[in-house]
């Protein structure tokens, strides 16, 4: 397991990134995608089985396709060989099972694990990993915890570390907020700022590593990462 992942919004348009810092509250990139209009999904492998290794891999593989990426980021945790921890379904084939575990020890198996899928009809959603049913689910990622459930603060999530963390969030409307931290934040600040997005549910998917693509911003997006979920046009 690599040591790094241990188990580890003014919004003027949908399709707009966000900077998300109220006063005196951690600053936030986001990103609101409406499923009606957009795609979001996970990559892991490409048109050659090969996994896709990096975000600026990604936006060569998806504009190579002819499409636009939007906003990506890694997502779910992954071993030293880079294979998904735990539940990963691309494409409706899944790739590794659900695998359960319950210890402070390691962030993947903080309770409850959760389960961010996407539906055949681009619907997108939180399960734990109790309640999550895999039929008519195309893409599907597990990670650990979920932060938000309800619309209130998992009672049981620890303060954790200041880590740049980054996961994703279900609004009551159905909209998509991907989000990662633009300076180190613990799991209660993390879970606060999904809830000012107006989320229901929220899902942390890891930290530390995380790295977001967007246009405009300026880094080499060379961290190597496991699984990656990007917003598509």
């Amino acid at each position: 397991m690599k040591k790094a992942c241990r188990f580890c919004i003014v919004i003027l348009l949908f399709l707009s990134v966000s900077s998300f810092h109220p006063k005196g509250a951690p600053a936030f990139w986001s990103y609101t995608a409406d499923t009606k209009k957009v795609t979001v999904r996970t990559y892991y492998k490409d048109r050659k089985g090969e996994r896709i290794d990096n975000l600026h891999a990604l936006k060569s593989h998806i504009e190579g396709g002819g499409k636009k990426m939007l906003f990506a980021m890694n997502c779910g945790m992954y071993s030293t060989t880079y294979t998904p921890v735990g539940l990963y379904i691309e494409g409706g084939k899944p790739y590794s099972g659900i695998r359960r575990c319950n210890t402070a020890k390691a962030n993947f198996c903080l309770q409850p694990q959760g389960v961010f899928y996407v539906r055949t009809d681009g619907r997108a959603g939180i399960s734990t990993v109790q309640s999550f049913s895999a039929k008519g689910v195309r893409y599907a990622t597990q990670s650990a915890p979920v932060v938000v459930q309800n619309g209130k603060m998992n009672p049981k999530l620890p303060r954790g570390l200041q880590l740049v963390r980054n996961g994703v969030g279900i609004r009551k409307d159905g909209k998509v907020v991907l989000a990662i931290s633009r300076e180190g934040v613990n799991f209660h600040e993390f879970a606060q700022f999904f809830i000012g997005q107006g989320c229901t549910t929220a899902m942390y998917f890891d930290g530390n590593i995380s790295q977001a693509y967007y246009p405009g911003r300026v880094t080499p997006y060379n961290a190597s990462f496991g699984a990656m979920v990007a917003v598509v046009q």
